[in-house]
């Protein structure tokens, strides 16, 4: 990097590496013991199934904190001669003793903690009889494991042989207000929503509230959030759809078009010339809409966030294959579905049913003749609706069954989905974007005269799926009732919810970890917010094992987020209006163009483990220091030809005390903001280096130069931490340029300001090139 005032070069000094731990992601939940079953014991006279008898809680099937789980253990005995016995009940981990009118009220007291044994010391159980006896638990603190499992023992009994064990699932457990801080809030911004565009005085607001009800602030499936992303300008107005936002955007003739003149035509559907003639549907265009609606005040980027992992990784189809107005219709109609708070079944089914999905995998051509029952087409999506839509795979399943019912009957099941053209469609002059959705599951002649079928040429009967009829007079009919089906198998249960969460907070889901998701997932009644946000606030997630990799997308666009401090800078100030969608392109992410087509976009490991992703994201900070995250300044001419100078204001926004801006601080507050960890890798060589950058404008190798020839006359030398930390006229130095101040808000905005404002885009940039923002820890 280089100062252009003083030409010193800035070394950069920090590299580390980062590794990405891999963890299966499959887990049991199942009820326990070592024998399992109640089997008939082969030990000895004595067998014992251990159940649970009831529950009081809100969720039948999951533990939840305050309610009590009452168990039964039948003792049998298969011999004629009465038998007696001990029998020890521990309390399980998670909850305490109840003390309820059970038959363990004599050998323990209620409120006795996890781990208590209650034994009784003698039982009888008749021959040829059983006897039954009962213990209450009720769920202290059940987040604390995956799983309220409770164990009795006999002394007569061989638990490898009998049911001794009965395990329940536990849901997500609330992180505690004392540890709901600033750095959680932020963490969940970064996270779910890019960052976020929330001021720091509405994240101090969120920190100081209960995390449930802050957290119903934060993540709202709305197109427009003003805590999240404060309003400047109309765009909030026409937030409800890319489309809309692209004629708004792309519109040269709207006088409240808040984009720079020169960049509208960038945003419009069509290919503009200057001259302002159109001709094809704009791919690059259509991806330039999102990144800015992803960037922009008034805009909810958590919907984004979300829309764009159900059609870029969970639902995942490529545009440049579905077609352009295809796609744009079904990222719209996703978010609209998010919005409206369909189930979450409802909202795969409608990505299921849409023209896009059957375009990319051509099963619009598939058709069934119901006279001599002949099949036409193929089984791609048949087999995809199944493994990436569901996340089913059918390890629960006989190969031969999968394969050849499963998948076969799906296939006929999607028949009678042929798609409607419009001559001109989105205004394009190219036949090849004049596929319009919905898909109209009736026979009909389109405006193009085309003869569609789509009642008449699909498969008319009952289709058996998952053991179960599956029946409906169209495709769109049979595709709900599948998918109301595939959606409770115990396999999609697991697998689904756990990949939810890899993509959005942590790559190192470990089975514990698996359990409580599911059962949480469970809880949420098929709803994905809920999900989300009991996610976001769990000890799971702000917990030191958490860690998610961020992909080229999360990593630029919460960059973006918390560099560009408002709307005049996104839609003014940006002098390539292609940032960050080229640098993200270069990094291995381009968005509507999965990396890995139906298998989703380029991962956050994928990203992080990859030494030329790296490279590039450090040439990319690097090069250009004023430029690349943020522009001091910028000479351009409005819609009238006058021209007119846009400038950088980091002092809108920068901390202060007493009215000034002092280098220390404000470097703690920029660490913050970009990286999201607390402080927790803001070690003494990065803090060297930043405070160095704000205060002088060069390295803390040359700074020293200057400010101590006494340590070093080798402006590239560099320093460890042991030096910076423990050696004192290092201490000094550092402590000299944290103490002074800069003129951010000094009126000579055009010189002195400017130079201030320089500093802090030198020092944005250094973080940006750094590990730690690859990466994102719980805690």
């Amino acid at each position: 990097m280089e100062n252009p005032n003083t030409h010193h070069r800035i070394i950069p000094v920090l590299v580390v590496l980062l590794f990405a731990l891999t963890f299966p992601f499959a887990a049991n939940a199942a009820k326990g013991g070592n024998g399992g079953g109640g089997g008939k014991g082969k030990g000895g006279s004595l067998t014992l199934i251990k159940t649970l008898a009831s529950e009081d809680g809100s969720q039948s099937g999951i533990a939840e904190s305050g309610e009590t789980l009452t168990y039964r253990i039948t003792l049998s005995n298969n011999r004629k001669k009465a038998k007696t016995t001990s029998v020890t009940e521990t309390v399980p981990p998670g909850t305490t003793y109840a003390g309820a009118a059970d038959d363990f009220s004599t050998a323990c007291t209620a409120g006795d903690a996890a781990g208590t044994a209650c034994q009784l010391s003698s039982v009888t159980v008749p021959g040829k009889g059983s006897t039954t006896l009962t213990l209450s638990g009720m769920g202290d603190n059940p987040g604390t494991t995956s799983a309220i499992s409770n164990t009795v023992s006999a002394s007569a009994v061989d638990c490898s042989t009998s049911d001794c064990t009965e395990s329940m699932p536990t849901v997500l457990q609330t992180i505690g207000q004392s540890d709901w801080t600033e750095t959680s809030v932020r963490k969940v911004l970064h996270a779910f929503a890019y960052g976020g565009l929330a001021t720091d005085s509405q994240i101090s607001t969120w920190a100081a509230m209960d995390p449930a009800a802050a957290i119903q602030q934060m993540l709202t499936f709305t197109y427009s959030n003003e805590l999240l992303s404060p309003s400047e300008d109309a765009s909030g107005l026409h937030a409800t759809s890319l489309e809309n936002l692209q004629n708004f955007w792309g519109d040269q003739a709207d006088v409240d078009n808040p984009m720079r003149s020169d960049k509208q035509r960038f945003y419009a559907t069509l290919t503009t010339a200057t001259d302002g003639t159109t001709t094809n549907f704009n791919t690059t265009n259509m991806q330039r809409t999102w990144i800015q609606a992803v960037n922009a005040r008034g805009i909810n980027p958590f919907l984004h966030k979300v829309a764009f992992f159900l059609t870029n990784y969970h639902m995942s189809i490529r545009a440049s294959l579905a077609g352009n107005g295809l796609f744009r219709s079904y990222y719209d109609q996703t978010a609209a579905d998010l919005v409206s708070g369909e189930p979450f079944t409802a909202i795969i089914a409608g990505a299921a049913k849409s023209a896009a999905t059957a375009r990319r995998y051509r099963h619009q051509y598939n058709t069934f003749t119901n006279v001599n029952q002949r099949f036409s087409g193929n089984d791609d999506f048949a087999r995809e609706f199944f493994q990436l839509f569901f996340r089913y795979n059918g390890d629960s399943e006989t190969f031969e069954y999968h394969e050849g019912v499963n998948i076969e009957n799906n296939a006929k099941l999607l028949t009678g989905m042929n798609i409607d053209r419009l001559t001109n469609a989105y205004g394009s002059n190219n036949s090849n974007d004049w596929y319009v959705a919905p898909i109209l599951f009736t026979d009909h002649v389109d405006e193009t005269s085309r003869v569609l079928n789509n009642v008449s040429r699909h498969h008319e009967n009952c289709l058996e799926i998952f053991h179960q009829p599956v029946c409906g007079v169209t495709a769109s009919d049979k595709i709900d009732a599948a998918a109301a089906i595939v959606s409770a198998d115990p396999e999609v249960l697991e697998n689904l919810p756990a990949y939810i969460i890899s993509y959005f907070a942590d790559d190192q889901l470990t089975p514990d970890k698996i359990v409580k998701i599911a059962a949480s997932w469970a809880a949420s009644g098929d709803d994905l917010l809920t999900f989300l946000r009991a996610y976001a606030i769990s000890t799971t997630f702000h917990s030191e094992d958490a860690v998610k990799f961020r992909s080229t997308f999360n990593r630029n666009l919460s960059l973006y987020n918390t560099v560009v401090l408002n709307n005049e800078e996104a839609f003014v100030g940006r002098q390539d209006y292609d940032s960050p969608r080229s640098e993200m392109v270069n990094q291995g992410g381009q968005v509507f163009q999965p990396a890995h087509d139906v298998f989703g976009g380029q991962t956050g490991t994928e990203a992080s483990g990859n030494p030329n992703i790296f490279k590039s994201a450090y040439d990319a900070a690097g090069t250009h220091t004023t430029s690349r995250l943020a522009r001091t300044n910028l000479n351009y001419s409005d819609a009238t030809g006058t021209v007119t100078t846009w400038y950088k204001d980091w002092g809108l926004v920068a901390p202060t005390t007493g009215g000034q801006y002092v280098v220390g601080e404000v470097a703690e507050w920029l660490w913050h903001r970009m990286v999201g960890d607390g402080g927790k890798n803001y070690d003494v060589v990065a803090r060297s280096q930043v405070i160095a950058l704000l205060a002088r404008g060069y390295d803390y190798g040359y700074a020293v130069t200057v400010i101590d020839p006494a340590i070093s006359t080798d402006p590239e030398a560099s320093w460890s931490s042991a030096e910076l930390s423990e050696n004192p006229a290092h201490i000094a130095v550092m402590n000299t340029l944290a103490s002074e101040t800069m003129e951010l808000g000094n009126s000579d905005i055009s010189g002195v300001r400017r130079t201030a404002n320089s500093r802090m885009n030198y020092a944005a940039n250094f973080i940006a090139m750094l590990p730690y923002t690859f990466a994102l820890e719980g805690k």
